[in-house]
């Protein structure tokens, strides 16, 4: 329940609630609404459930305070006059990191020529694979059903080393073994985006 978390939260003193996948969120009455667009078709076929992916048609778009583009959709998704301001982000990888240690890590470099399975319960392990190949890893891709919830017979026999997103990682810490390794990752925005969002969020300063 959003709306008993952010009350509680605000009744220890907390001034902000961030939420993921909450953008038909419409009784909490947000803010700021920031839509998160990725690849070259990030509206599917156009369609809303159960035709295609959208749970919203795409002119729900305009309601956003605004969008966030990687290249791929910002070529997908025409500007219109009078939409919301668009940024751009790219994903960088930086390093990878032990999931068992997350105080062990090791150079993207180390991936080089790598035989690596590449472990992943996300909606679009083909991106995640990708990413490892762009970094001259060898992957052996093994795919789990999305928000898949992992046990330890799941990678116990698998080859190593072995490499998956950080939200796989969260689920896998406690039977991890000691060559298995996250690879992460950073959002970046292009630079006009900081001070947007500090003008943004002016009124609610106290």
């Amino acid at each position: 329940d959003r709306h008993r978390a952010i009350a509680a939260a605000a009744a220890d003193g907390y001034k902000l609630a961030l939420l993921d996948d909450g953008f038909q969120h419409l009784a909490l009455q947000p803010s700021l609404r920031l839509l998160v667009l990725s690849g070259p078709r990030p509206l599917g076929n156009g369609h809303c459930l159960p035709a295609g992916p959208l749970r919203e048609c795409p002119d729900a778009m305009l309601h956003a305070d605004a969008l966030l583009m990687d290249a791929a959709a910002t070529a997908a998704i025409p500007e219109r006059n009078g939409g919301p301001p668009r940024f751009l982000f790219r994903i960088q990888p930086k390093d990878l990191v032990a999931v068992n240690d997350p105080g062990r890590s090791r150079s993207l470099d180390s991936l080089q020529g790598q035989h690596v399975t590449a472990v992943t319960g996300i909606a679009r392990p083909q991106r995640f694979v990708a990413s490892l190949e762009a970094l001259g890893a060898i992957p052996d891709p093994r795919f789990f059903p999305d928000h898949h919830a992992f046990c330890a017979s799941d990678i116990a026999y698998l080859p190593r080393p072995l490499v998956m997103t950080a939200k796989d990682a969260v689920k896998c810490r406690k039977f991890a073994q000691a060559d298995d390794w996250t690879l992460r990752i950073e959002a970046e925005l292009e630079p006009s985006f900081q001070p947007w969002l500090e003008q943004s969020l002016l009124p609610w300063r106290s």
